[in-house]
């Protein structure tokens, strides 16, 4: 009871925390809230327009952390308090955040496909591991609200990516 409001629960903390944020940096934790176990400063650019000021302002702030290999991660409890601010924004005519997201993951898979079944794969299999689920929930948008040609292509290349790991639970993907 002798705590001030602000501490009483996490979603309290949250807020605060929320309250305390410019408008460009609750833009950008909200649209980072769709990336799943990291990302790294390319992809947070090309999906949520942030940049290395505005991930190192996040990481100041203690919402985002960056980890030893470069990549940044939001901790699960921040990134569904973000995903709720980001789905409680009005839509405005331009490509949504998690279209934006799909378009980058399907872009990385198609443009390491061939490599993927050539003599680089090992190269290409190893940059595609770290985004394994960033690439699902890339694919899932696509296959249930993108255009079904775009989707198809990501699927092919997202097949040969689990074709080369032998990961048959893959399989199960696909076919939902």
């Amino acid at each position: 009871r002798d705590v001030p409001e602000r501490h009483r629960s996490l979603r309290a903390a949250f807020d605060q925390s929320w309250r305390l944020l410019s408008d460009k940096q609750r833009d950008a934790f909200a649209q980072l809230s769709v990336f799943r176990g990291g990302f790294d400063r390319e992809a947070a650019s090309a999906v949520a327009g942030a940049d290395l000021r505005l991930l190192s302002e996040l990481a100041s702030k203690s919402l985002v952390r960056r980890s030893e290999f470069g990549r940044y991660e939001l901790h699960e409890l921040l990134r569904q308090y973000a995903a709720e601010k980001l789905a409680a924004e009005p839509a405005d005519g331009r490509p949504s955040t998690r279209e934006r997201h799909a378009r980058h993951y399907a872009g990385m898979l198609l443009e390491r496909q061939d490599a993927l079944l050539g003599p680089e794969m090992t190269v290409a299999r190893d940059e595609l591991r770290g985004e394994l689920d960033n690439l699902r929930v890339a694919l899932e948008w696509m296959v249930t609200e993108g255009d079904e040609p775009a989707a198809l292509a990501a699927l092919e290349a997202f097949n040969a990516f689990l074709w080369m790991h032998s990961w048959f639970e893959g399989g199960e993907t696909l076919e939902r």
